[in-house]
């Protein structure tokens, strides 16, 4: 195959389309995580997307396209949710292959909050055999607590989860 001639030079006229725009993704978020927790993270994916469809629609959305409410009131951990991205129905949204999508995938990071719990306990003693006679003093300590907050918070309703234990099974006069 014989190719006349061997080179072309060509000018292509490139133009922005008015029907087409590239917008972040906003995850919108409902409910507060449960007591004790905080939202420690939130990311979309995919982050942004190109809208196509009506051009004087696509002008007045902004930079920004939010999704379907994601409700986090009993959310813990890492929690992922495919949600619909709310959109007129003159536009669509294109990924970066430029395919069609509806939603979106929202992950959010529910972490625990941390404190500090000051508690006192009575030292318990286990294993007595009954041949010593023994005496505990301070018979009583002050513990400090650091960590979840939902953990501290089960352990002051509930004061038989932290104790303070001598064994004297061993112990000698």
């Amino acid at each position: 195959v014989l190719i006349n001639p061997a080179e072309v030079e060509a000018t292509v006229f490139v133009r922005r389309r008015i029907d087409a725009r590239d917008v972040g993704v906003h995850a919108v978020t409902t409910g507060s995580p449960p007591d004790g927790y905080w939202l420690n993270g939130l990311s979309v994916d995919p982050p942004t997307v190109t809208l196509q469809g009506n051009p004087n629609i696509i002008a007045e959305m902004g930079s920004f396209v939010d999704t379907l409410p994601v409700d986090l009131s009993e959310a813990v951990g890492k929690t992922t949710v495919e949600t619909p991205l709310s959109l007129p129905a003159e536009v669509q949204a294109l990924d970066n292959s430029g395919n069609v999508i509806g939603n979106v995938v929202v992950t959010a990071q529910i972490a625990p909050l941390r404190g500090d719990l000051l508690v006192e306990r009575p030292v318990e003693l286990i294993n007595d055999r009954g041949t010593l006679t023994l005496t505990v003093e301070p018979p009583e300590v002050t513990i400090l607590l650091s960590g979840p907050l939902p953990i501290l918070n089960e352990i002051e309703a509930n004061p038989d989860l932290v104790r303070v234990v001598i064994d004297v099974l061993d112990l000698q006069a």
